[in-house]
């Protein structure tokens, strides 16, 4: 089911590692440093067709056909982060993310000119379709810890460069419920752990005041441990269930880029902050979902990439 969303103007990932906001002779301050991110992100997912339409030609030789897909689809999320910055300009920060998605879509076209694009394990007819309900599911945990520096540039501006290593648990799920003569209903997952290295820099310039604009870019190489399952249910008296799994590893690649308008104020001896932006975070040769095309198929270990992007808003505070 679609989640329902807060329709309220939120802000970007981005973190400043640094407890910016005096540019003097000192680029950062000692103490400890708190933020939390309200995520409104969207979840685009490659290879999430479920149902192929015949506009054309015959259920065996069709000439034109139109896909469907799960799509994409915005949803909320959280991140925190905590750090501890040291009077030699350095802030050792741990950062976690929370984020799920949940996509549906259905078509119902009321005639038997349709045709399944998910897994055929069993071997059971997936053309002659009336319709089709898919979902998709992410769940997605992220764990960054990260050492950065600071360095004042310019009079206003201060560059970061940070290392850091990253954890990520990334649990994907879809599932299709085929109507026909014989209903069919095809399940996939899959699980990701992986640990890797990023590096990468913040970039904070003083617009004016209080009012700072911020940015980040890093890369990451990541180690990727996956473990995959399929598993197709039929009602067809000819047809049992069929179910495959396994492991797969490799390596993965991310990136963070992002940007945000940030105001900053003191109250009581403490620095707080409040921004709004905007983020990109694609994982690249993500393992996909597999396809097991009749029984005693061979897997196809595609690759997949998921890009999660949006808005959300932080507020943060310095002791």
């Amino acid at each position: 089911m679609k989640k329902t969303i807060f329709q309220t103007l939120l802000i970007i990932c981005f973190t400043p590692i640094l407890a910016f906001g005096q540019y003097a002779d000192n680029c950062c301050g000692c103490g400890i440093t708190a933020e939390v991110d309200y995520l409104y992100w969207n979840t685009c997912r490659s290879n999430l067709d479920y149902y192929s339409l015949i506009l054309e030609g015959t259920n065996n030789t069709p000439f034109l056909s139109e896909y469907f897909s799960l799509g994409n689809d915005w949803s909320s999320g959280v991140r925190a982060t905590v750090g501890y910055c040291f009077c030699d300009c350095l802030e050792l920060s741990a950062r976690y993310t929370y984020y799920e998605s949940n996509i549906s879509d259905q078509i119902n076209n009321g005639q038997d000119n349709g045709v399944g694009t998910r897994p055929n394990n069993s071997g059971s007819e997936l053309n002659l379709l009336t319709s089709a309900n898919g979902s998709y599911k992410l769940d997605y945990n992220v764990l960054d810890i990260e050492l950065a520096g600071g360095e004042q540039i310019l009079c206003k501006a201060v560059l970061a460069p940070f290392v850091g290593v990253r954890f990520g648990w990334i649990h994907e799920k879809i599932d299709v419920f085929y109507t026909a003569l014989d209903n069919v209903q095809p399940i996939q997952k899959v699980d990701l752990n992986s640990y890797g290295v990023v590096i990468g820099s913040d970039y904070l310039y003083n617009l004016c005041g209080c009012f700072n604009l911020m940015g980040r870019l890093s890369i990451g190489a990541h180690y990727g441990d996956f473990d995959w399952r399929t598993q197709e249910i039929t009602d067809a008296d000819i047809a049992t269930p069929v179910t495959g799994f396994g492991t797969n590893c490799r390596a993965i690649y991310t990136a963070e880029i992002a940007i945000s308008l940030v105001y900053e104020g003191s109250f009581c001896n403490c620095n707080w902050n409040l921004g709004v932006g905007y983020e990109f975070q694609p994982w690249l040769s993500m393992l996909d979902f597999q396809n097991l095309d009749g029984r005693n198929a061979i897997p196809s270990y595609n690759t997949a990439t998921l890009l999660l992007h949006g808005l959300h808003v932080r507020l943060g505070v310095g002791f």
